[in-house]
């Protein structure tokens, strides 16, 4: 026979809720995968080319992260 002290113990343990896939998403966009710190983003506009070339770089780690290119409509 179990006691009552046993039951309490086997009690499930309340974990954190999981992170929604927007704040999984803006974590990612926001922050260096490998050290955490903020990155920071330029944007050049070419108006010849109608397009826009964003670059992400963390200042800690001195590594270019992303480098994406975007047509203007």
């Amino acid at each position: 026979m179990s006691s009552k002290k046993e039951v309490s113990s086997a009690e499930l343990q309340i974990c954190e809720p999981l992170p929604s896939h927007r704040e999984l998403f803006l974590d990612d966009y926001t922050y260096c995968p490998l050290c955490g710190d903020e990155l920071l983003y330029t944007h050049n506009t070419h108006f010849s080319h109608l397009e826009v070339a964003e670059e992400a770089h963390c200042q800690c780690c001195k590594i270019r992260i992303k480098n994406n290119n975007y047509r203007l409509q």
